[in-house]
């Protein structure tokens, strides 16, 4: 009987048989510790090899959790201890949101399956050094609209999506069925972020599956009778949400000048204007008037009779002369500039000739 010293020990034992008639010889081990290393022969020498001791060194990053090791003692500080010829089994795990990152990972030659969860090595023969990396999980989310109904949106999905990537989406309401966008929601709603859910056209961040949903509201309309230069009738359709759009009738050149907007009923201005803007937009909780006012604007005229002879003071002078003429000159009550007699020596051009009103 030989008995070893340590793993790396080698033991040669030689026995003479005497081999009764109808008998062979073989020899066994009993250890069955050594069954991977051991090698025997019949009727000869048996020569005991002892299993060689190996180490297989294990990083993992914060977002990689080590699970059972199988095939090895797991010495619990980054490094495990296997026999020769044995099969090391690694298994690990990813926190929510991560998955095996091959590019940045080094495996020295392990089998990976289970999508980068099982780690394997077969029959050890040296040293080995695995080193397991994470990265965010890309995820999908699906862009619709509620119930189907009241709109379309843009684009219907988008995949490949990474936790915190901004991403733009669009809702176009059914306006000609009187839809309005009224805006985003999300489901799980604690995995989406909007920029601005009231708004049609926003961005969002996710950070895992979602859908998202655009709600539209169909809105009731009421008719406001709108005048736009104060005469001619006709007719739109307005809510709290849709805001016709009226601009005034341009008379520039007339002997009218707009002076502002009067709303009557259930109508009022859209946030952000003026009674006496050009353009303006309306808001309505039931019917109503528009009318855009105008005031005429008389002139005033001049004549005067120039003769040959002046007094000390003329009221009117031509080209700075005294010949005989005759001017009209007209003056818009507005103090229109193209009409207009000035008091500090600078005159306008009417007719040709120049004419100032003297103090």
């Amino acid at each position: 009987m030989y008995a070893y010293k340590d793993a790396s020990d080698t033991a040669v034992v030689s026995v003479t048989p005497t081999i009764t008639a109808n008998y062979t010889f073989e020899w066994t081990l009993a250890d069955s510790r050594n069954d991977d290393a051991k090698q025997y022969v019949k009727n000869g020498s048996l020569n005991i090899i002892f299993p060689t001791t190996y180490t297989v060194t294990y990083s993992l990053d914060s977002n990689v959790t080590k699970g059972t090791i199988t095939g090895g003692t797991d010495n619990g500080s980054g490094t495990i201890t296997a026999l020769s010829c044995s099969n090391v089994v690694i298994n690990v795990s990813y926190a929510s949101g991560y998955e095996y990152d091959s590019s940045q990972s080094s495996i020295n030659g392990a089998t990976v399956s289970n999508n980068g969860t099982t780690f394997t090595y077969s029959s050890i023969s040296e040293n080995k050094s695995l080193t397991v990396r994470a990265k965010q999980s890309a995820f999908s989310v699906s862009i619709q609209v509620t119930n189907n109904t009241g709109g379309t949106v843009s684009p219907s999905s988008y995949s490949g999506v990474l936790p915190g990537e901004s991403k733009q989406i669009t809702a176009t309401p059914d306006s000609q069925n009187n839809y309005v966008f009224s805006g985003w929601t999300a489901s799980p709603a604690g995995n989406v972020t909007f920029v601005d859910a009231g708004s049609a056209i926003t961005t969002f961040t996710a950070t895992a599956a979602a859908t998202i949903y655009a709600n539209f509201t169909q809105e009731t309309l009421f008719p406001v009778t709108v005048k736009l230069d104060g005469l001619t009738e006709t007719t739109v359709n307005a809510g709290n949400t849709i805001n016709p759009t009226l601009t005034r009738v341009d008379r520039s050149g007339s002997d009218y000048e707009f002076t502002g907007w009067t709303l009557t009923g259930d109508v009022a201005l859209a946030p952000g204007y003026s009674a006496t803007d050009t353009t303006i937009k309306i808001t309505a909780t039931g019917a109503g008037t528009v009318t855009a006012n105008y005031t005429h604007v008389d002139y005033i005229y001049f004549y005067a009779a120039l003769q040959s002879s002046w007094d000390s003071n003329p009221l009117v002078t031509v080209d700075g002369s005294n010949v005989g003429a005759y001017a009209w000159i007209a003056n818009k009550a507005n103090n229109d500039t193209a009409k207009t007699l000035y008091s500090n020596g600078t005159g306008t051009t009417i007719g040709g000739n120049n004419c100032y009103l003297n103090p």
